[in-house]
């Protein structure tokens, strides 16, 4: 199971199973059903390639070089022959593509990523940085869903008027229909938001702080986009001794840094793969009971077996 141990699966099982669980979810969690990092770009390349139009003059123009979604989007750019045009176009239309990248599809059966919540304590939180509407919509009518970062528009981006949307932006830009922090540093008043005033509490007096595929969003230079986030944790969490886990499929500089700050080793890092993780959870209970039923030693071995053919059908 990757890099984690049986131990470390129970330490996970009992941090997620514990009665006020503060569950930051990140990107991670709703891989692979949307992108991550090169097939992100790959789409939103794609989906300017489609527009067929690109006007060098019009408003908003977008100089790669000044534009952090952009930069944050093609880290590696450099102009070519066939996307020279990538140097002109309209900001909001590049706020609307990555939208369009970001938006889920809504189904009726819940996926094994964020099913696995509904296994957790009501009084769980869960503070979604994702903008894709899953945790809002799959978890909400039962556990409290914050979502700091806000949503996509999905009246733009999720209909069947999809390719007229995007058409229409080349000529004017789509009203904004709620809040969001698209990829890039975040505001400094971004704690003020009523998400992070609302979480506070629960954040101090949380059983288990689960971190899962999120890493502040360390950018190339080597800083985090998501400071502000970072303190907020750091300063809500300083006088606990909740277990702190975070949940990656690789080595992350995220352990170390949260030990520096706490000045504690209550950090410790569960490597593994959270869609394969959750569908194991859910289909060794059969979303019955609650994910503490699996704290036996059987009940690891078990989790630890599928987790591996999980992961073995996944690789054919």
């Amino acid at each position: 199971m990757d890099g984690a141990s049986p131990e470390d699966i129970a330490r996970l099982i009992e941090a997620l199973g514990s009665a006020r669980p503060f569950v930051i979810v990140g990107a991670g969690a709703s891989a692979p059903i949307v992108p991550l990092t090169d097939r992100l770009q790959k789409a939103v390349r794609e989906e300017l390639f489609a527009v067929g139009s690109y006007p060098g003059g019009s408003f908003g123009d977008v100089v790669p070089a000044h534009n952090v979604l952009f930069d944050r989007i093609f880290p590696n750019f450099q102009a070519r022959t066939l996307e020279d045009h990538l140097l002109h176009f309209q900001r909001s239309r590049l706020e609307l593509i990555f939208q369009k990248v970001l938006t889920a599809p809504l189904t009726q059966r819940v996926p094994f990523q964020y099913s696995i919540f509904n296994l957790l304590s009501s009084r769980t939180v869960l503070f979604n940085y994702n903008l894709d509407w899953q945790a809002s919509v799959y978890n909400g009518y039962y556990l409290r869903v914050m979502t700091p970062h806000g949503s996509v528009d999905r009246e733009w981006t999720a209909t069947g008027d999809w390719i007229k949307n995007r058409a229409a932006s080349l000529d004017f830009k789509l009203p904004s229909l709620r809040y969001k922090c698209l990829p890039g540093p975040e505001p400094s008043s971004v704690t003020s938001r009523p998400p992070f005033l609302s979480a506070r509490r629960a954040l101090q007096q949380a059983t288990a702080l689960v971190l899962i595929g999120y890493s502040f969003a360390l950018n190339r230079f080597g800083k985090l986009d998501d400071a502000e986030s970072f303190e907020y944790v750091i300063d809500a969490q300083n006088h606990s001794d909740c277990p702190v886990i975070v949940v990656n499929d690789r080595p992350t500089f995220l352990v170390d840094r949260l030990r520096d700050r706490f000045k504690s080793k209550r950090v410790k890092l569960i490597q593994i793969r959270w869609d394969y993780f959750s569908e194991g959870v859910c289909k060794g209970l059969a979303s019955r009971g609650a994910i503490v039923d699996l704290l036996t030693n059987s009940g690891v071995r078990s989790l630890l077996k599928r987790y591996i053919a999980i992961q073995n059908a996944s690789a054919r």
